[in-house]
């Protein structure tokens, strides 16, 4: 039963987080990015917490699975609103073949958003640091 709830727990919020992605970038190129990314997330994580760590999956850690698909899905989308936000001039190439633009809207997307992802990024990983060593009933 649990795993069930686990598939039907990511599913729900992959397939949320795609819609709210798609509503949010009003691209849906850009937010099928952003959840193919989520979903490859997902997978380290579940390989981590089941292989590596060797724990079952349980109550809390369906529960950090819902907190990590959302704080994937917050940088991943920061991060895409800042490329398809950024106003380039048309190529001459057509907009279909700008490898320019397109370098040109990462490197914006990268500097303008890159340095706060990576700080809330940090702060994240230091404080869950401590989870990996937690010994109560929760993660065994």
């Amino acid at each position: 039963a649990t795993l069930e709830s686990v598939q039907v727990t990511v599913l729900l919020a992959v397939g949320l987080g795609l819609l709210g992605s798609w509503l949010f970038t009003r691209v849906l190129r850009l937010a099928l990015f952003v959840m193919i990314t989520v979903i490859l997330v997902i997978c380290w994580q579940l390989f981590f917490m089941v292989v590596v760590m060797g724990w079952m999956i349980g109550a809390v850690e369906v529960i950090s699975l819902i907190v990590f698909i959302g704080y994937s899905i917050t940088y991943c989308i920061h991060l895409v609103h800042a490329y398809g936000s950024h106003v380039d001039e048309p190529s001459a190439e057509g907009a279909g073949h700008d490898t320019k633009g397109r370098h040109r809207r990462a490197a914006f997307a990268i500097t303008t958003i890159g340095s706060a992802i990576c700080g809330s990024a940090l702060t994240t990983l230091v404080s869950a640091f401590f989870l990996l060593f937690f010994l109560g009933g929760g993660f065994q």
